[in-house]
């Protein structure tokens, strides 16, 4: 959000399609291919990325709305050669829906005449629903954090008043809401509350 916030300040609505090449810069060669080939690998990867809740819904409501059709839920064996006898487990509804829905977007979005237009506007409505919110809904689901909690209400951009003493907003929040963090949350944990009591000591020491 802030990059998009910099660029229409900049920018405004003249901004060009393409950011590499609209202001006339066409040297060095070098540096615009890999700068294009590094979007062609971004795509390539957000394309999948973006496409999989889509995927999974649309199969899923195909098992519960036909769950006795062979077609969409039973598999094909494909043996591999090189895996030491086993087999790919392949299913004909989902090869189908996926490359029709591949082979549909592509063609609609080669006879888009504004194609930058629709593309700006399909990823200013995706990218926060897709990147920020169901991502963190799906840790709060899997993760069982408690509504209303601590863990639960404060975003990672957020600034709350924290206490002055480490230990006591670490004691602090374990009895609140019965949190015991282990590994990696463990760690992320201390972190957050690291970096949150030095801005906080920055703060105090600025207005000092």
């Amino acid at each position: 959000m802030l990059c998009g916030c910099m660029g229409y300040a900049a920018f405004g609505d003249e901004a060009p399609g393409n950011l590499l090449t609209g202001f006339g810069f066409y040297e060095p060669f070098w540096l615009l291919d890999v700068a294009n080939a590094a979007i062609v690998v971004h795509l390539v990867g957000a394309y999948q990325v973006y496409c999989q809740p889509l995927f999974a819904f649309v199969e899923k409501w195909a098992q519960q709305r036909w769950p006795k059709s062979r077609y969409v839920t039973g598999e094909v064996d494909v043996p591999l050669s090189l895996s030491g006898g086993r087999c790919y487990k392949l299913n004909l509804f989902r090869l189908t829906w996926r490359s029709a829905f591949v082979v549909a977007t592509t063609v609609v979005s080669m006879l888009l005449p504004f194609f930058n237009d629709v593309v700006g506007l399909l990823g200013a409505l995706g990218f926060w629903p897709l990147t920020v919110y169901f991502p963190v809904e799906m840790y709060i689901v899997q993760k069982k954090v408690p509504r209303w909690s601590t863990l639960w209400g404060v975003p990672a951009a957020a600034q709350p008043l924290l206490p002055r003493h480490h230990r006591r907003l670490r004691r602090r929040l374990r009895r609140r809401d019965h949190l015991r963090p282990q590994g990696l949350q463990a760690v992320r944990h201390h972190l957050l509350i690291d970096r949150w009591l030095h801005r906080k000591n920055m703060h105090r020491l600025i207005d000092d």
